[in-house]
């Protein structure tokens, strides 16, 4: 199916589960898209990759038709078939049919996704402070703190 995803509405949210399975998510309309590219979401967790993947597909497009490439990772596969198409085809993981969007729309969709994690892993959201890096953050940054009452803090810690 071929779909355009002009005017996305696009929501990026982060998840915080209770046995600590921490990952950001993408969701947008319509819905049966989004399920399909939010696939690539388990595999692409931080800034970087989603960088590189970025670059890829951009490279894969510049390949000579019709020998084109695939971006796989765990039976799910991005195709660049006909000049500015991207089709996404995880059907073989989770039986959704593949979607073929325009290129411009997914490297958008990806970049968006990118700038977010950028600022996730960054500590610019505020509320949200991953994981690698709350012994640098209480409430505020540490240098922000005085020194005495981190050192109280770190003797506490030692206690326990």
């Amino acid at each position: 199916m071929k779909y355009s995803i002009k005017h996305l509405s696009l929501r990026l949210t982060y998840m915080d589960t209770v046995h600590d399975r921490v990952f950001p998510e993408i969701w947008f309309q319509p819905e049966e898209i989004c399920r399909v590219v939010s696939e690539w979401t388990v595999e692409y967790r931080t800034s970087e990759s989603v960088k590189q993947l970025i670059e890829k597909i951009k490279l894969l497009n510049e390949f000579p038709l019709p020998n084109k490439e695939a971006i796989t990772s765990n039976e799910t596969h991005i195709y660049i078939r006909t000049r500015d198409e991207v089709t996404f085809d995880v059907e073989y993981v989770t039986e959704l049919k593949p979607v073929t969007l325009p290129i411009h729309d997914v490297i958008y969709l990806f970049e968006q996704y990118y700038n977010w994690l950028f600022q996730y892993e960054n500590c610019q959201i505020p509320g949200l402070i991953p994981r690698n890096k709350l012994d640098s953050w209480l409430c505020v940054p540490r240098e922000q703190v005085k020194p005495e009452y981190l050192a109280e803090l770190d003797a506490k810690s030692k206690q326990t």
